[in-house]
């Protein structure tokens, strides 16, 4: 049981020593890795327009890092399937150079949120669509 938990706050607590997790809890415990992987929970969201939308991204990416809301700089980008919009990619340009991400799909309307490493930390539903074809055009 304590080799257990000792991997679970490596899992949760360094993303890059997951691989060293999963080796020893797979050969030393006998824990199949699968039970390391937690379901990450969907919040929902009410978004009116494409500002409440930046700004929720803004907010969940740096709350997340540690980092002052609106300290960093933030680009986004029109993502298109087909030659019509389908989505917004978002990037904050963090601290040393690190990059985190956020997509918004149109099509489940929902946000996904990476980390630097391309890990998703988070997933939201969203409750209310801004207009993208108005934004792109």
């Amino acid at each position: 049981m304590p080799a257990y938990l000792a991997d679970s706050f490596l899992y949760w607590q360094s993303p890059q020593f997951l691989s060293l997790a999963l080796d020893f809890t797979a050969c030393e415990v006998g824990v199949p890795s699968q039970e390391l992987f937690r379901e990450m929970a969907t919040r929902f969201h009410q978004i009116r327009s494409l500002d409440d939308l930046r700004s929720y991204v803004n907010e969940t990416l740096c709350s997340q890092y540690q980092l002052q809301t609106d300290a960093f700089h933030m680009t986004e980008r029109i993502l298109q399937r087909g030659g019509k919009p389908c989505g917004i990619y978002f990037c904050l340009h963090g601290p040393r150079a690190v990059r985190f991400s956020a997509i918004w799909e149109t099509d489940r309307n929902r946000i996904l949120f990476y980390g630097s490493a391309g890990e998703r930390f988070q997933d939201t539903q969203l409750l209310g669509s801004p207009n993208l074809e108005r934004a792109a055009a």
